[in-house]
């Protein structure tokens, strides 16, 4: 199907730029920087990807001693910010205008109609992550 298409391209995209997908759409992928790992999220996000996803990051982070942080940018996280909080994660706006415009530069397709939109940062510690997440 075209939609089968579609995600297979975006999972061959996700992972030439070096990045994990984290479920099998390929909705949501994860890059690492330094001791801190970061969440995207593109077009097609619902709970049971949302939990997919999650449930292979911790795995990620668990194997990964040098992740201290889990975060992400988005207007998702400023315009759901409960959602956000309710899985454990903090939420600031972000207001630093230079920080803003490289997040708008790196938006992904499918994503353009929302870039002027507010975004924030939502965040949580390593071991905030993997109480919450690693399934035992």
């Amino acid at each position: 199907s075209a939609k089968e298409v579609f995600e297979n391209f975006r999972i061959m995209r996700i992972e030439q730029d070096e990045n994990i997908p984290l479920d099998e759409h390929g909705v949501l992928y994860c890059s690492k920087w330094q001791d801190e790992i970061e969440i995207h999220i593109t077009r097609g996000l619902d709970l049971n990807i949302w939990d997919e996803a999650m449930s292979k990051l911790a795995q990620i982070v668990q194997e990964d001693e040098g992740i201290k942080n889990v975060k992400g940018k988005s207007w998702v996280a400023y315009k759901h910010p409960a959602f956000f909080k309710k899985y454990g994660f903090h939420v600031s706006e972000i207001k630093d205008e230079e920080e803003l415009k490289v997040i708008r530069a790196n938006f992904d397709e499918g994503m353009k109609e929302h870039i002027n939109d507010p975004i924030s940062l939502a965040e949580m510690s390593r071991e905030e992550f993997l109480k919450r997440w690693l399934k035992k």
